[in-house]
């Protein structure tokens, strides 16, 4: 293999350090994208969980969770019976 460069900087580099520092960019590109990415993901995460902690999010996650419809107020009002724990 053999490299060409008009820049005064690579003719006088070895082609063993011009590829070391490629893949030097190339990782570091690479880990900066990942870091980013993780910190999107742990915002959104953090958004899920602020969501999914509130009482009423809870209350309807459970009611879907177990084919329950109506609110546990409305079956306390209607019947101590319900198929739905209140």
């Amino acid at each position: 293999m053999s490299f060409a460069s008009l820049s005064p900087d690579s003719r006088h580099g070895s082609p063993t350090r011009i590829r070391g520092e490629f893949i030097k960019l190339a990782v570091e590109a690479r880990t900066d994208f990942y870091t980013e990415v993780q910190q999107f993901l742990e915002a959104r995460l953090s958004e899920i969980k602020k969501r999914t902690e509130s009482p009423k999010a809870r209350s309807t996650i459970f009611a879907g969770a177990t084919g329950c419809s109506r609110s546990a107020e409305a079956r306390r009002k209607t019947s101590r019976s319900s198929a739905c724990p209140a």
